[in-house]
């Protein structure tokens, strides 16, 4: 949407009912973080491709815990690519008037939110099921260098620690999207039995 395509909708809901406020809310929400959604859609296409990439690097060392943990990579890399795909991928049928057009773009990025944060809460399950095997591959695995198991145990500690921030937050945040989905559905059907 253009900047006056903003304008247009924003004085069209400003001339609606006090009920409308909480699409107008959304809207406004879906305005202002617009380049936080096209910043994760660019880091999650990054991160998957250099994930991708040292899966299959590992893939092609001798050792077997390189090669588990190449495989665990792969899989971990492709169920998160999946997931932040499924989250995105909301449809919405076009509709004929401006209003309700609207009303499905708020209720749309509610429920991307919702989505997002169902596939953060996956993804987080899938990491710590990731570092499992690479801590029990390492672990069942030939003796390594006090050195080397220093960096492995800073890296999964590392992770543990970004993973439950991302939980932490994923949790508030699922909790306050959650929310705003069943207004903004609530005021979607109101509006539509009412015209």
């Amino acid at each position: 949407m253009s900047g006056a395509d903003w304008k247009d909708l924003e004085a069209l809901w400003q001339e609606l009912p006090e009920q409308a406020q909480p699409v107008v809310v959304e809207l406004k929400r879906m305005k202002r973080w617009r380049w936080a959604s096209r910043t994760m859609i660019v880091g999650d296409v990054v991160m998957t491709v250099i994930g991708l990439a040292i899966g299959v690097w590992m893939l092609f060392h001798d050792a077997a815990y390189m090669v588990v943990c190449g495989v665990a990579t792969i899989l971990f890399v492709s169920g998160a690519a999946a997931l932040s795909f499924w989250a995105r991928w909301v449809t919405t049928h076009a509709a004929d008037a401006p209003v309700h057009a609207a009303l499905d773009l708020a209720v749309k990025n509610a429920q991307i939110g919702v989505r997002l944060a169902i596939a953060s809460l996956w993804t987080i399950c899938f990491g710590n099921l990731f570092t499992a095997v690479v801590v029990f591959s390492r672990a069942w695995g030939d003796p390594i260098l006090s050195a080397k198991v220093n960096g492995v145990f800073l890296a999964i500690g590392a992770t543990q620690v970004w993973l439950g921030l991302i939980l932490a937050v994923t949790i508030v945040y699922y909790g306050q999207r959650r929310a705003d989905l069943t207004r903004l559905e609530q005021v979607r059907d109101a509006f539509r039995r009412e015209v």
